[in-house]
C-alpha cells in the first residue's frame, strides 16, 4: 500500500547581457494519461537496470546497477511486479496539474525467488497506477522540473516509485528509482542538453516488506 503524489512542469529562461537569469515562465506539460490499473511488464522494462535509492532503512544495502554497488550486490529489481489478484486496480485523482497515485489493499504476488537477503530488498514488490505526460518541445537550456512526495499506506509495505523523463532524440534523459516509509515534497531540476520534444512517466509500486 503506496501513495505518491506529483507536480511537474517546463521552465523558459534566458540570460540577459547583465549575466542575470531571467525566468520568462513556467508551462506545464499537461497529462496524456492517468492509468490506474497497473502493468508490471511496463514497470519491470522501466526500472530495469537503474539504480535504486532505498531510504528509511538502517544499514540499507547499495544496489545492484548503482555506480558504487559491492560485490556481491543486493538487486534493486525483480523478476515479477504483479499483484496476487491479476489486474488489481489503484487510484489516480487530479488537482490541477497534480496529481495523486494510491495503492491500497492488494497482496503482492510473490516472486519466484526472493532475491537478495536483506530486509529492504529481499521481498516482493507490486506495480500500481502510473502517469505519463504530453509531450512538449522544450528548447536546450531551458529547465524541465517535477516534484514528489510519497509514503507508505500500511505498517507492511514501503513506497517504490520511479519518474523518468524522456526525449524524442534521446531517450531516456533523468530519473529517479526510490524505495522507502516517507518522503517528503522534493524538487529536481535538469537543465536540458538540446532541444526536442519531452515527457515524463511516474509510476507507483509497493514493496512487500514482510
Amino acid at each position: 500500500q503506496s501513495i505518491a503524489q506529483v507536480s511537474q512542469e517546463a521552465t523558459n529562461t534566458v540570460v540577459e547581457e547583465s549575466e542575470s537569469t531571467e525566468t520568462l515562465g513556467s508551462v506545464p506539460f499537461g497529462w496524456k494519461a492517468l492509468q490506474p490499473m497497473p502493468d508490471p511488464e511496463m514497470y519491470k522494462t522501466k526500472v530495469h537496470g537503474k539504480c535504486l535509492k532505498i531510504f528509511d532503512c538502517e544499514n540499507a544495502p547499495i544496489p545492484c546497477d548503482c555506480p558504487d554497488a559491492p560485490t556481491p550486490c543486493e538487486p534493486g529489481t525483480k523478476d515479477t511486479y504483479e499483484f496476487g489478484v491479476s489486474g488489481f486496480p489503484g487510484q489516480i485523482t487530479q488537482n490541477g496539474t497534480d496529481i495523486e497515485m494510491t495503492i491500497e489493499g492488494g497482496v503482492v504476488k510473490k516472486c519466484h525467488d526472493h532475491s537478495g537477503h536483506h530486509l529492504c530488498t529481499k521481498h516482493a514488490v507490486a506495480a500500481g497506477p502510473y502517469a505519463t505526460t504530453n509531450l512538449l518541445e522544450v528548447k536546450k537550456g531551458d529547465v524541465a522540473s517535477y516534484a514528489f512526495k510519497a509514503h507508505k499506506a500500511s505498517d507492511n509495505d514501503n513506497y517504490e516509485l520511479f519518474a523518468g523523463l524522456y526525449s524524442d532524440k534521446s531517450g531516456l534523459v533523468d530519473y529517479q528509482f526510490h524505495r522507502g516509509v516517507s518522503n517528503d515534497w522534493t524538487s529536481y531540476e535538469l537543465t536540458l542538453p538540446e532541444t526536442a520534444m519531452y515527457h515524463a512517466v511516474f509510476m507507483l509500486a509497493s514493496y512487500d516488506r514482510t
